[in-house]
């Protein structure tokens, strides 16, 4: 996938420099030289569309707000958890998973005691340049550093401060973060390792929805994060109602899955 940034884009790492953020940075051998570039994690972009899939999941099936447990909201939304509960259906049950709901087969969780790896690889977004060809294959001779700029930020608290009378303060902090440009393209290699008409829609849909509101990293209050990308969901309209189709057409049998054995069969 190619995105391009049509507004800054930030993504901080652990680093914190005073008031300033630097960006994430991953660290590269480039012609025989250690150096630092640039990068936007797969698995940010992975966990918006883990996000996105989760949402229609549940809208599609019409559950409603009280039907939906913490546990179960884990399992869908973040990957679940796993506790030391052991049964002798667990192979049956996972071929369920599998064959019912195609959001968790290609994105994966951990369902109590055993793990449903997803069908989903996604890597780190690197700035098209000379320095990330040899991981984008996309010949450039363009600085990785030049993607890079300075957006500044203020940050202001409000509020009272009660002895004899009210005394109105207001701090204000100037803080900055270190961006990647309007216009910078960034190469990302996502892999779908499967040949299910069905998982190929969820994953469609997913695209067709983030497309609608295409935003990555931080800030986004600012204005930051707005992308385009090069993948068309239209070409996969078949899968798309495919998927949909099945979706309506199981919906109780896939409720059920989701209801009677998270909430009933593993407690």
């Amino acid at each position: 996938i190619i995105y391009t940034a049509l507004s800054p884009l930030s993504h901080n790492g652990d680093e914190i420099l005073s008031t300033t953020a630097p960006f994430r940075r991953q660290t590269i051998l480039y012609d025989n030289e250690i150096i630092e570039i640039p990068v936007i994690s797969g698995n940010s972009i992975r966990g918006i569309w883990r996000r996105l899939g989760a949402k229609f999941l549940i809208e599609k099936l019409g559950l409603k707000e009280e039907e939906i447990s913490a546990e179960l909201y884990h399992k869908l939304f973040t990957g679940g958890s796993l506790n030391s509960s052991v049964d002798h259906a667990q192979i049956t049950y996972r071929r369920e998973v599998r064959r019912l709901i195609p959001f968790l087969s290609i994105f994966g969780s951990a369902l109590d005691s055993f793990i449903l790896k997803g069908k989903i690889v996604s890597s780190f977004l690197y700035p098209v340049s000379a320095e990330t060809q040899q991981f984008t294959g996309i010949k450039s001779d363009k600085d990785v550093y030049g993607c890079l700029g300075i957006e500044f930020y203020t940050r202001r608290d409000d509020y009272e401060e009660k002895k004899d009378e009210v005394i109105e303060k207001s701090d204000q902090m100037k803080y900055e973060g270190e961006v990647i440009i309007p216009g910078t393209e960034l190469s990302q290699l996502v892999i779908l390792d499967s040949n299910h008409e069905n998982e190929i829609g969820c994953f469609m849909q997913i695209i067709k929805d983030f497309t609608e509101k295409p935003l990555i990293g931080g800030v986004g209050r600012a204005g930051h994060g707005q992308v385009s990308l090069n993948l068309n969901y239209k070409e996969f309209e078949k899968e798309i109602e495919v998927y949909n189709n099945f979706l309506t057409e199981n919906k109780e049998e896939i409720k059920e899955l989701l209801l009677k054995l998270w909430y009933m069969y593993f407690h």
